[in-house]
């Protein structure tokens, strides 16, 4: 049960950063009119909160456990 909280809660953190990110999300490439450093919400807390908050899937062991696959 905790690794489920563990994962939903940085799914959560991706989606709220994804969404705070706002007219500054795009491709890597691509070239932006006035672009902003965004400093706020969850990027006060960490510089790419997306990544940070993708990353709870591998540490998140419910999938690994039920015989998925995943463990192998």
């Amino acid at each position: 049960m905790r690794s489920i909280a563990f994962f939903a809660l940085g799914l959560g953190f991706a989606i709220w950063a994804h969404g705070h990110i706002g007219r500054n999300r795009g491709t890597p490439m691509t070239r932006k009119i006035e672009p902003e450093l965004v400093t706020s919400g969850p990027y006060r807390l960490v510089r790419h909160p997306i990544y940070s908050g993708s990353w709870s899937r591998p540490w998140a062991p419910p999938w690994r456990s039920a015989g998925s696959g995943w463990s192998s």
